[in-house]
């Protein structure tokens, strides 16, 4: 007998081959009762077969306006979204950032969307990133 059923796409996802990184409610502690699961992982086509072939469907808009988020995948029977990214690090750099944030209070507020948020340090990470290589020539 299986008890925790509900929790077999998490476990696809720990037992995969592939390096998921919890981020959105769960991440940065401000999960409700129902909240969803969101990850990222970095790209590949094995990976986009990997989560196909398990029950997730690519979402056709993404809302992320960088360049780094390529696509999200859903898996709508048990709420788990899987950003794809092109550079872990990066995103794992701005996820950083976000915790301070949320950490000194600055993001908690009501009625800022998580995509506004994660977009708005995206670009703040490239303006950073273009002064800094400016600067060192």
């Amino acid at each position: 007998m299986i008890v925790n059923a509900e929790l077999l796409p998490i476990a696809l996802i720990v037992n995969s081959k592939f390096e998921f990184y919890l981020t959105g409610s769960r991440y940065f502690g401000t999960e409700k009762e129902g909240s969803d699961y969101d990850f990222f992982v970095l790209d590949s086509v094995e990976l986009r077969d990997f989560l196909e072939n398990n029950g997730f469907r690519k979402v056709k808009e993404t809302g992320y306006k960088d360049t780094n988020t390529v696509n999200v995948y859903i898996h709508d029977e048990y709420r788990i979204h899987i950003q794809i990214v092109v550079d872990v690090k990066k995103k794992l750099e701005i996820q950083k950032i976000l915790t301070t944030a949320y950490n000194n209070g600055i993001l908690n507020q009501k009625d800022l969307k998580s995509k506004h948020i994660w977009n708005l340090a995206y670009l703040l990470y490239y303006s950073f990133k273009l002064q800094e290589r400016k600067e060192n020539g």
